[in-house]
Parts: C-alpha cells; sequence; structure tokens
C-alpha cells in the first residue's frame, strides 16, 4: 500500500443562520482556506498515512497462521486468509469477500500432510438478488478438508427413532426376533481408502450430497444395532 495518504479538499460551504454570520465568512473566506490547507489537511494526511503504516506493518509480519481460526477448538481450524481482493459489484448493494475457507491443520501439528482440496472448483453458484444481504457458499471442499483432519467430528452419524425401527423390522423380519423386539438404531460412518485424492463427500445437482464419493474411493459403512448391545447384529459395506 501507498504509504503517504493524500487528501484533496475541493470546496468549502459554510451557511449561518444569521446574515451577519455569513457576512462575517465570506470577509475570511481566505483566513478559513488557509487553515483548512495547513491545518485540517496535513493532520488528516498525518492521521490516514498512519492507519496505513499500521496495516502494513500486519501484512509485512503475515504468516502462515495469521488468518487461522481454531473455530472448533485448539485440534480444528479454519483458514480465513483472502485468496483475493474485495469486489464491489457496480452500483448495487452486492460486495464479494474471497475467504479460503478451508478446514487446515493446527500449527505444529505431527497429523499427517492432508489433501490439497484447492483449484478443485470450476462453477459457482449465482447470486439470489434481493434475497438476504449476507450469502456464504458452503462447498463440498470445507467437508473434505474437516474429513481429512477430524473425521469423527461428522461421522459416525446415529440414527435411532421408532421410524427406523419400524422402516428395519420391515426390511430385516429376523430382526425383531434376534432384538427381541426391542427398538434399534443405526451407525453410518465413512472410511478413506488407500486413494491420496479420495474424497468423503461430493455435490453433484442432480444427486444432491453423495455420501462415500463418487469413484468409489471411500467405503460406507451401515451398522445396525440392537438397543443396549454394543455390537452390530448387521453390517453393510459399499
Amino acid at each position: 500500500m501507498n504509504e503517504t495518504a493524500k487528501v484533496t479538499i475541493q470546496d468549502i460551504t459554510i451557511n449561518m443562520e444569521s446574515t451577519f454570520l455569513n457576512d462575517l465568512v465570506k470577509w475570511n473566506r481566505k483566513l478559513i482556506d488557509m487553515a483548512v490547507n495547513e491545518a485540517v489537511i496535513p493532520a488528516l494526511e498525518k492521521l490516514l498515512t498512519g492507519e496505513v503504516d499500521k496495516v502494513n506493518k500486519m501484512v509485512s509480519g503475515e504468516g502462515a497462521y495469521t488468518f487461522y481460526s481454531p473455530i472448533f477448538g485448539n485440534d480444528i481450524g479454519m483458514n480465513f486468509t483472502m485468496t483475493s481482493a474485495p469486489q464491489l459489484i457496480g452500483s448495487t448493494d452486492l460486495a464479494k469477500i474471497f475467504f479460503d475457507g478451508l478446514f487446515i491443520l493446527p500449527e505444529n501439528s505431527t497429523h499427517k500432510p492432508i489433501i490439497d482440496f484447492h483449484q478443485n472448483l470450476k462453477n459457482y453458484p449465482a447470486r439470489e438478488e434481493h434475497s438476504l444481504s449476507q450469502q456464504f457458499w458452503l462447498n463440498q471442499d470445507i467437508f473434505n478438508s474437516l474429513m481429512e483432519i477430524h473425521p469423527t467430528t461428522l461421522f459416525p452419524q446415529n440414527f435411532n427413532s421408532s421410524d427406523v425401527s419400524a422402516a428395519l423390522y420391515k426390511a430385516f423380519p429376523t430382526l425383531k426376533t434376534v432384538c427381541s423386539g426391542a427398538p434399534t438404531w443405526v451407525s453410518y460412518n465413512l472410511h478413506k481408502s488407500s486413494s491420496a485424492q479420495s474424497e468423503s463427500i461430493t455435490f453433484d445437482m442432480h444427486k444432491g450430497i453423495v455420501l462415500g464419493g463418487k469413484n468409489n474411493d471411500v467405503r460406507s459403512d451401515v451398522d445396525i444395532y440392537c438397543t443396549g448391545s454394543t455390537s452390530p447384529v448387521y453390517s453393510f459395506s459399499a
């Protein structure tokens, strides 16, 4: 950023309620202009230059974790580094601010290296005009980066309700005998394969959110339990 601020005041209009005071302003116009040019403007330039110096100092001292935020605790943080300058769209009320937005490892972490999900996304959703003043775009890379760092944050997903039990008993009649009619619950989990670039979650315009990935590089496990049991009575893997 420019280290010296330049302030320019093109014109000053002073209107007083009294005719006499308006005449006084008119008579002293040169003194007022002199005061503005020799006192007010230099003071403003000094103030703005000082603020610019502060920003420059912050930027020059920026490190890899300057904009790291441990929003889910010390082990899980998000990168809020700006990927490009903000954009003001014409005369509209739209201001676009671009954050990296991916979950990254904390500083000095001993976790194995994670996949770099940058540059994966090519298409961006259209903005809903006059819908919400602030719109946040959550993309699949955000969730996949979280799965890389701390998979247990999202999975396993457990489902336990009378509707689940009824559906399972209908699908597997023998289950009612095995569980003696007790309620059942389901645990759904994802396991990464050995593929270095596997993505646990993908967003599809037609299928919606696809758990398990598109390339069969992530295994989906479904375990069915009887209430009170610590071991599954049925397990499915795909």
